[in-house]
């Protein structure tokens, strides 16, 4: 069983993380597809969203 009480989700909003937390904008997901080198090295890509989008 996952104990979520130790899970540390951050902020709801990306200044206030990069103040409080900012090692977790980028350790703080899981690139399962490695999609931060298809975004930051590939032709077409479009991010539309809130943080963690």
């Amino acid at each position: 069983m996952i104990d979520y009480r130790k899970i540390d989700f951050g902020n709801t909003d990306a200044q206030t993380e990069s103040q409080n937390n900012p090692k977790l904008l980028i350790e703080g997901y899981y690139d399962l597809e490695n999609w931060t080198e298809r975004l930051l090295n590939g032709s077409t890509f479009l991010v539309l969203g809130y943080k963690g989008s």
